[in-house]
């Protein structure tokens, strides 16, 4: 009986890693789970119902196989299928190298006779005693140490297979183990053995090499002879024990033989061969002759991937004797549970099922049933009749029939039957027939006299060499009795007693199944970045409202200057809520106290009692102060007790001084103290208890559901200050001193009574006569209640009325002058006494009606006490509302009133009624006429972005090769699509501020098709666009760097095949997020785009624009940098941000050297003055090739500031004129720097300092004179772009080019016209020069209110006259009309739509704050929608 030892089950696992290597999965990898039974307690320790054992499947040819039934998949060999030493040197030449030495060593071929005679012979005769120096080792292969016994160590990093070590479940680094020609030889200490044989092999006859033939190449003819006797053993010796058959002679090379491995030789004959595998391996003394054993045994599944390890601890030679004394497995239907149930796997499932994964990768790979092959190979078909394992079979398959039986199983199954000594002879037909093809179609077979390698001579050696032999040659001739003829098989020959066999029971237990988690290293890591990416949003924003607190600070302390001695910092208590405050003792008997939004002026001076009070219990901070007259107390809370009594030293010295009389009451507690305190929030509850009560009152409504008076509240008195603020009027009015003497309020308070008279005559919804109303002014002023008032008199009750707005301050023409001449108008007689027939007929003359005058707008009352943070509203509504103008109905234009902003006359306009379908209809008419541009560029770029991103989603789950959609999901695809739109919106926002080039194109006829207006908006659109895709991108990628740290190393290596990381390094999520290209230029950009987006917000632009303005700078080459960069590491796919950047950054570069050509030569300035509100007036010199348009701006930087700190302003000057001017308002730090630079006084003679010019740049105002009709909308400083373009338009009107602009509406809003008096000059000239009478100016001072406000209604009764009479303003001396409050501009515009019905568009030009453009846009948009003309709105902010 044959019997074979584990020394030919080890040899022929070497033999097979020489031909076949399908380890490696495929790549992106597929998973099949093997479901494992709950019962199994080795794989399923937990007796889960769903567990299952990972399975990959092959890798194969993706090129042009599997992917159709006709194109079956073709499973690649990662090595070849020739015995040719792949296991021994590698599988290319890149590995040979790094494995042999490539020193070259002296030589000297003239002492190589007289070395060989002073050489001592003695057992090993193959010492070098060539021409080669003693030390010199070419031609070998390199060895872990100076003795040579073992390969080198993987120091240099060759990837070789290096999976987790299940008995202890790590990782550990590949450089531990010895390196060969094959990845997988370092699996077990016995397969170690066999490759270190062949090695020291190589090395031995590299020596003879050497000695014998010093001028051949050393490696080469070693690694010829080598592999030659390797073929010849493993073909001619292993083979036939293997079989129990020798093979038919070498005939030579056939080059008609396919040498390929077939599937069904790889994935079922050769793993057949895993039935003759023991559980483990003995160790036998490594003494020549001595025949005992190391106990334990090795234990199989507890030396995985230990190889080095435990060959170093014994000796090769231990290991190789062991073996021989060792018998195998009997080749039946049983495997040993070291390869079923506890062979190595992955570190996230250490112990799998071999058996079964032999099983699946025979159905991977698409081997026929059982029945088949046996056909197929020219046996008969079986129902395995008589076998003990047939009812088995059947009841697992739940069949019966044979005909879907694996392979594999049906091998073992056939087995059953055998004797255990002889292989299933299908299984011996495919193993044979494999090793034939192999060697007849390799043309470099050593028996193949043809090739030229070995002559017949050494073929006969070759053939005549033995395993043993080799063995002895390499462990030295002392073991020549300890190792039997045939190593591969035992024989009697043999030292020692007949070999046995090794028992499960006699060894280790194998270590048990563990289960890895690969984001269990990432959880906390994970966390805590995204985390901080969450604080650093915070953190950011914190850094602006600090940055910009530390300014206004500074700016407020630079302001104030030294503090003064008697300021004191506190909290002052309002009742449940406290606010910080700074309380000034000033002169003069007044105190200031002031907050952040406000101010309270305290003045004693007619108090002249002041009451303190402290508090005495542990809160020792408190301070009371009550003052005699003043609506509420003021209490205080300081920082400690020193500071309050520091407050209350200077309080009583105050006084003193003042002689004002103080009273300190006894200290009380904190509870006590606040009972007795009247707060802000205690003063205006009562308050609005006080106007709710009596409006409802007055006004006729219903009061039963609201509170009775209390007495407390009946005694309640308004003092002038807050009667004053109710009534919108100035506290020290001499119409506000008349009510009080008129009600002889003597002690400067207003009853309930009186307040709720006075309310019920002056509100809006008043029901009293306008005689009533007369009536009660002519009282005011009848203080001798004689019913007549002298001429003297009548002219101060007048000017009180006009007063009450401070109009007096407004107008450029004295008060008194124009009530004269009104006096004059309506008496042409003097008139002695005035009686109230008289002042009624005044009133009348001049067209002050009373019926619609008010004081009080009581649709909009709301009492918001000025010394109060909260904002307390009381807004009665009321349904009868009299109002004179009605509301638009949805379905029609109702009949109205317009006020004509010229003339103040009235038109009617009509309207018909039209359906819903017809009026949506009109409005999208209106909108595609009004926007279609702008309508058509945006949705063309939305369409873009949405392409791309639709293209790139696409593209990446519908390629399936990657494998990155399988692992990654939806996030994945979203990652890269957003990236695809991001890339877009990136680079196209630059096109958005190449300001030369949109300026440039303005004038050419790609204005008409292209809205170049809607640039900064589109630049919105645009970074908008790119923040949302940004987040997207960066939130999509937060999900991926989830699920990628969760994959296994081998995994990432090929779904990352441009990165490397060592075999033993698990990536986690840190290393994907910082340390690779991709991950640290991500974060990197996520906080560029946060800073920039953050410091780009409206407050921080406003407070921290210098920060901003550097971070958008710096900000957006670091994005273009890092964004480049991020996507060269090609990580998931090959870059493409060039294909959208290369474009838009060349025209930017070309834009921005334009401008930078400009900005070298300075300019000289001609002329500076400082004009009143603060406005800086620059005469420049203009350069020769300056051309520019009115309504455009330029940018100036002053060396003196900042050389590169460029700012822009409107031009003011005309086109026509030789020089630029600026009028430059100061309203932030370099403004004021710069009117410092200018001022005269700074000067001192000296010339003025030189700028540099930057422009000019064009925006929609330039194009005012392509309409036939144009507003001029220009709110305070925003009236700076129509400077220059009223002086132009009198050019153009007069001495120009026609143009097709017929009439201009100039409308100037200004909280009093004195703001711009140097407006008034460019007014004044415009007017006097315009001779067509093209333009129509309307100022509106906004400070005033509504001409039917009782303060202004006698204001605009002189107005009119003085106009009238003197044909200009009584107010800014223009011939423009001067409007009080704000104006109507739906009225307005809509009273342009009436008077230019000829026309198509009117134009709109608003320069001004944004609620101004708002509310313009608005207005245009809402009346475009119903009829024409449209009205086409330009704006500019500021």
């Amino acid at each position: 009986m044959l019997m074979r030892q584990f020394k030919c089950v080890i040899p022929g696992q070497h033999v097979i890693n020489e031909i076949v290597d399908v380890e490696r999965n495929g790549c992106p990898p597929e998973r099949y789970g093997i479901d494992i039974s709950s019962d199994d307690t080795d794989l399923n320790p937990n007796g889960l119902s769903d567990f299952q054992m990972p399975y990959e499947r092959s890798r194969y040819d993706t090129s042009n196989t599997g992917y159709s039934p006709n194109r079956a998949r073709d499973q690649i060999n990662e090595v070849t299928s020739f015995l040719d030493g792949g296991s021994i040197y590698g599988n290319s030449w890149m590995w040979a190298n790094q494995l042999r030495t490539l020193d070259r060593c002296q030589n000297d071929h003239d002492n190589i006779d007289e070395k060989r005679r002073k050489k001592r012979s003695d057992d090993d005769d193959d010492d070098d005693v060539g021409g080669y120096d003693d030390n010199c080792r070419l031609g070998e292969l390199l060895s872990a140490d100076d003795k040579g016994e073992f390969p080198m160590y993987n120091t240099i990093g060759l990837p070789i297979h290096n999976p987790a070590v299940p008995a202890t479940h790590k990782l550990e680094s590949a450089e531990r183990f010895f390196v060969t020609g094959s990845r997988l030889a370092n699996e077990n200490p016995f397969l170690l053995s066999i490759s270190v044989i062949w090695f020291r092999y190589h090395n031995k006859l590299a020596k003879r090499v050497r000695k014998e033939h010093p001028d051949w190449k050393v490696f080469d003819e070693a690694r010829a002879r080598n592999i030659a006797v390797y073929q010849n053993i493993a073909m001619y010796e292993w083979l036939p024990v293997l079989l129990g058959e020798q093979l038919p002679d070498y005939q030579g090379y056939n080059s008609g033989v396919t040498v390929a491995i077939s599937n069904v030789f790889e994935s079922a004959a050769m793993r057949y061969l895993h039935t003759t595998v023991p559980p483990g391996g003995k160790v036998r003394s490594d003494k020549p002759g001595e025949c005992s054993f190391s106990e334990p045994s090795i234990r199989l599944c507890q030396s995985y991937w230990r190889s080095e390890e435990l060959l170093k601890e014994r000796s090769l030679e231990s290991f190789l004797l062991g073996m021989c004394m060792q018998l195998a497995e009997k080749e039946d239907n049983v495997v040993v549970q070291d390869l079923r149930n506890s062979y190595h796997g992955p570190l996230e499932f250490s112990r799998r099922d071999l058996v079964s994964l032999s099983i699946q990768t025979g159905r991977d790979h698409g081997l026929p049933d059982y029945n088949t092959a046996l056909e197929e190979f020219g046996f008969n078909r079986t129902k395995f009749e008589g076998n003990p394992l047939r009812e088995q079979v059947l009841q697992i398959h739940q069949s019966t029939s044979f005909d879907n039986i694996d392979i594999l199983i049906g091998g073992l199954i056939e087995s059953a039957n055998q004797s255990g000594t002889t292989i299933p002879p299908l299984f011996a037909r495919i193993i044979k027939d494999q090793f034939v093809k192999i060697r007849d179609g390799d043309r470099f077979w050593f028996e193949n006299e043809k090739n030229g390698l070995f002559d017949a001579a050494t073929i006969r050696e070759i053939r005549n060499t033995t395993f043993r032999d080799v063995m002895l040659d390499v462990m030295g001739q002392k073991y020549v009795d300890d190792i039997q003829q045939n190593p591969f098989q035992w024989s009697a020959t043999a030292a020692c007693d007949k070999p046995t066999q090794i028992f499960v029971n006699d060894l280790e237990s194998c270590s048990p199944l563990e289960i890895y988690d690969y984001f269990e290293s990432s959880q906390v890591s994970f966390i805590v970045v995204w985390t901080a990416v969450g604080l650093l949003c915070l953190v950011v924003i914190f850094l602006v409202w600090l940055i910009a607190k530390f300014i206004r600070r500074k700016r407020k302390f630079t302001a104030r200057g030294k503090i003064r001695r008697q300021d004191a910092t506190a909290r002052e208590v309002l009742g449940s809520k406290k606010r910080k405050v700074k309380v000034t003792l000033q002169n003069r008997g007044v105190i200031l106290v002031k907050w952040s939004q406000g101010k309270r002026e305290i003045d004693i001076t007619n108090n002249r009692k002041v009451e303190v009070w402290s508090s005495s219990d542990d809160d020792m901070r408190l301070l009371l102060v009550r003052f005699g007259r003043e609506s509420y107390d003021l209490v205080l809370k300081f920082a400690d007790q020193s500071a309050r009594d520091q407050f209350s030293q200077s309080l009583v010295g105050f006084c003193t001084e003042g002689g004002f009389n103080l009273v300190q009451h006894e200290p009380k507690s904190k509870n006590n103290l606040m009972k007795i305190a009247v707060t802000v929030e205690t003063r205006n509850e009562r308050l609005q208890t006080f106007f709710q009560i009596a409006l409802k009152t007055k006004l006729g409504e219903d009061n039963s559901n609201y509170q009775e008076l209390t007495p407390d509240l009946a005694q309640a008195k308004l003092n002038k200050s807050e009667v004053a603020e109710l009534f919108r009027i100035p506290v020290n009015s001499s119409f506000l001193d008349k009510i009080f003497e008129h009600s002889n309020l003597t002690d400067g308070s207003m009853t309930y009574e009186l307040f709720c008279q006075f309310l019920a005559i002056f509100s809006k919804e008043s029901t009293y006569q306008p005689r009533h109303k007369e009536r009660f002014l002519f009282d005011l002023y009848d203080v001798r209640k004689e019913e007549r008032l002298t001429a003297k008199e009548f002219a101060a009750m007048i000017k009180s009325i006009m007063t009450i707005s401070n109009a007096e301050k407004l107008a450029d023409v004295p008060i008194d002058d124009v009530i004269e001449r009104m006096m004059t108008s309506y008496c042409k007689t003097p008139i002695a006494w005035f009686t109230f027939d008289h002042f009624s007929d005044f009133m009348s003359m001049f067209g002050v009606h009373f019926a619609e005058s008010h004081l009080i707008p009581t649709a909009d009352l709301k009492y918001s006490h000025n010394n109060n943070n909260n904002n307390n509203h009381f807004s009665p509504s009321r349904n009868g509302s009299k109002d004179s103008q009605s509301e638009r109905n949805d379905d029609e234009y109702q009949r109205r009133r317009m006020s004509d902003c010229r003339t103040g006359d009235h038109v009617t306009v009509k309207a018909t009624s039209v359906g819903r379908f017809t009026r949506r209809y009109r409005t999208f008419c209106r909108l595609a006429e009004n926007y279609c541009t702008h309508v058509f560029w945006l949705s063309l770029y939305t369409l873009i972005t949405v392409g791309l991103f639709a293209n790139a989603y696409y593209a990446v789950v519908s390629n399936k090769t990657s494998g990155l959609t399988g692992m990654a999901g939806a996030p994945l695809a979203i990652a890269r699509a957003s990236a695809g739109a991001l890339q877009f919106n990136f680079s196209t926002i630059l096109l958005t501020v190449c300001w030369n080039i949109i300026t440039f194109l303005r004038g050419t006829w790609v204005a008409r098709f292209v809205p170049f207006d809607a640039a900064m908006t589109m630049h919105k659109i645009a970074a908008w666009m790119g923040l949302f895709f940004s987040v997207m991108h960066t939130v999509a990628h937060g999900i991926n760097f989830y699920s990628i740290p969760t994959q296994s190393p081998s995994d990432m290596t090929c779904y990352f095949s441009d990165l490397w990381w060592p075999s033993n390094f698990i990536p986690s999520f840190l290393f994907w997020a910082f340390q690779t290209i991709t991950g640290v230029t991500g974060v990197i950009l996520c906080v560029i785009l946060l800073m920039m987006y953050i410091f780009a917000m409206e407050f921080a632009r406003k407070v921290v624009y210098q920060i901003f303005h550097w971070t958008h700078i710096v900000g957006i080459v670091l994005l273009y940098l890092f964004t480049v960069l991020h996507g060269s590491a090609m990580l998931v796919q090959k870059p493409g941000f060039y294909k959208y950047f290369l474009g838009p950054a060349c025209l930017y570069t070309l834009d921005k050297m334009y401008s930078l050509c400009r900005r070298k030569t300075p300019v000289r300035i001609l002329n500076a003055k400082l004009l009143p509100s603060n406005v800086l007036y620059l005469e420049i010199q203009r350069p020769r090739d300056f051309n520019y348009k009115s309504g455009q701006w330029l940018q100036i930087a002053c060396p003196k500031i900042s050389r590169n700190d460029y700012h822009p302003f409107t031009i003011s000057s005309a086109p026509n004129e030789t020089v630029l001017m600026l009028h430059i308002r100061s309203v932030g730090p370099w403004t004021r720097r710069l009117c410092k630079v200018y001022d005269p006084g700074t000067l001192n003679g000296s010339p003025y300092p030189e700028i540099y010019l930057d422009g000019p740049f064009g925006e929609g105002h330039q194009d005012w004179y392509k309409q036939k009709v144009s507003v001029f909308v220009g709110g305070g400083i925003g009236v700076t772009p129509f400077a220059s373009i009223l002086k132009d338009l009198v050019y153009i009107t007069t001495k120009g080019p026609a143009v097709p602009c017929k009439r201009v509406y100039f409308l100037w809003l200004a909280r009093d016209q004195k703001q711009f008096e140097w407006l008034m000059d460019i007014i004044e000239k415009v007017e006097n020069e315009d001779k067509k009478e093209i333009l129509r100016t309307h100022i509106f001072i906004t400070q005033l209110p509504d001409k039917y406000d009782l303060r202004t209604t006698m204001m605009y009764a002189c107005e009119t006259h003085f106009h009238k009479t003197e044909g200009r303003s009584m107010f800014t001396g223009l011939k423009a009309v001067t409007h009080f409050g704000r104006p109507n501009w739906e009225l307005f515009l809509a009273k342009l739509q009436t008077e230019h019905k000829d026309v198509r568009k009117i134009g709109v030009f608003s320069c001004g704050p944004m609620s101004l453009s708002k509310q313009v846009d608005d207005t245009c948009w809402k009346l475009s929608k119903k009829r024409k003309p449209i009205f086409l709105h330009h704006y500019e902010n500021f």
